[in-house]
């Protein structure tokens, strides 16, 4: 294995469910070498896009933070080589409850309330219409027990369309 580092991961966080697509950047990342260990699963390659980058599916977990190894090399018996130490949080899965109002224009601008059940609190928020992910939610605390997301809506086209909330603005709610 060479030298090498990781300066950032991104998302820092997914869902218990798994599935995510954690992208790190830094550099010496080799195909076929180059590996990921979340918490005390096994270790599993990464799919590398360059000597600067490579992508790794998180494993379903359990909430909370856990260590995320990676590995410039895997040894015979597939223990991770050269390993560098990042935090990965699992957060539980969120559902969309209610949106009020019920309808957007078409121009977009128009700002929903979205009731999410099991949003953990301090937690940012992304929003996605029909397929358009928006960035600029804000969080709040809810009248009842769940918090609120406020989005404004993007341009789209005339009719019914899905309302996804995330929590690391890729995995949304289904």
């Amino acid at each position: 294995a060479g030298a090498g580092a990781v300066t950032s991961v991104q998302p820092s966080s997914g869902t218990v469910g798994g599935g995510s697509i954690v992208t790190m950047t830094g550099s010496g990342f080799v195909a076929g070498v180059t590996a990921c260990k979340f918490g005390s699963g096994a270790s599993a390659l990464a799919t590398v896009m360059s000597t600067t980058e490579a992508r790794c599916v998180t494993p379903a977990g359990v909430p909370g933070a856990t260590s995320l190894a990676v590995a410039l090399g895997l040894a015979a018996d597939a223990s991770l080589v050269s390993s560098m130490a990042e935090t990965f949080e699992y957060a539980p899965e969120i559902m969309v409850r209610a949106v009020t109002p019920l309808v957007a224009t078409v121009e977009g601008g128009s700002s929903l309330i979205i009731d999410v059940a099991g949003l953990p609190d301090g937690r940012p928020a992304w929003c996605k219409f029909a397929n358009q992910v928006v960035v600029s939610a804000s969080v709040s605390s809810g009248f009842k027990t769940s918090p609120l997301v406020k989005c404004v809506s993007a341009a789209g086209t005339l009719g019914n369309f899905s309302v996804d909330v995330s929590t690391n603005g890729q995995d949304f709610t289904r």
